[in-house]
């Protein structure tokens, strides 16, 4: 008789995202990372619905530059695992400030 087990874990998006700064051209985010196995963030800026710029990082945190003032910008942060597996998108938005 085989028995077989799967070891298969699935990645959890992270939690309680918050936008921490903001400028005319700079978004800060943060959140609180996942129980698990949990090997990075990819986020992704996106404006419009286009991709904007993307980051992977270990932190809990990021911060995306060189934005245009006065605009919407969306963000998508997904958990990876170690072993690569990526989570659905946790997701929050933030306009630049105004220059004046």
């Amino acid at each position: 008789m085989l028995v077989c087990f799967s070891s298969f874990t699935e990645a959890v998006p992270p939690g309680n995202v918050q936008v921490s700064h903001i400028t005319s051209s700079t978004v800060s985010l943060t959140w609180e990372p996942p129980a698990g196995e949990v090997g990075g963030y990819v986020v992704t800026c996106l404006y419009d619905s286009e991709t904007h710029g993307e980051q992977t990082t270990d932190s809990d945190s990021v911060t995306f530059s060189d934005l245009k003032p006065g605009l919407k910008y969306d963000f998508q942060i997904k958990t990876q695992l170690k072993s690569g597996g990526l989570s659905q998108p946790a997701l929050i938005s933030a306009h630049t400030g105004e220059l004046f």
